[in-house]
Formats: C-alpha cells, structure tokens, sequence
C-alpha cells in the first residue's frame, strides 16, 4: 500500500490499551472498562468501517503515539 494515497487523523486524548488494539475492527467490541461509561455505543462503528473500506480496496490502521491515537486510512 506504500505509495498510494492516506488520510491521517491524530487523537490527543486517551490512548487505546495495546490488548485493544487487535480487536478493534471485530464486531461489537468494546474495550474492557468500556461498558461501565455513560455514553451508548453497540461496538458497530469501527466494524462497518472496515467492511466498506474492504470493499473499495482501501485499508485502516490505527496505532497508539506519544500524542494520543493515529487512524490511518490508505486508498
């Protein structure tokens, strides 16, 4: 994918915990803790992501960095 094009959205907020990571793209996941906060989410989001992503060729990443989260998506 090297060469091609990317969008890079950097986070300064909480970090992801690194057991997180490999799971993100999983249908209905939420990060262990999660559940105990006030705001909703089904675990959908970053699953449907992938799955239009995946179908236009196109891939995402996302990393921890000194600075927070990086999501990176490559066309």
């Amino acid at each position: 994918m090297e060469g091609r094009p990317a969008l890079s959205v950097e986070n300064t907020g909480a970090r992801i915990s690194g057991d997180a990571l490999p799971h993100l793209f999983e249908a209905f996941y939420r990060e262990e803790g999660s559940r105990n906060r006030s705001t909703g989410g089904s675990g959908l989001g970053l699953y449907l992501v992938k799955m239009i992503l995946d179908r236009h060729g196109a891939v995402c990443t996302i990393e921890n960095t000194e600075e927070g989260v990086k999501a990176t998506v490559r066309f």
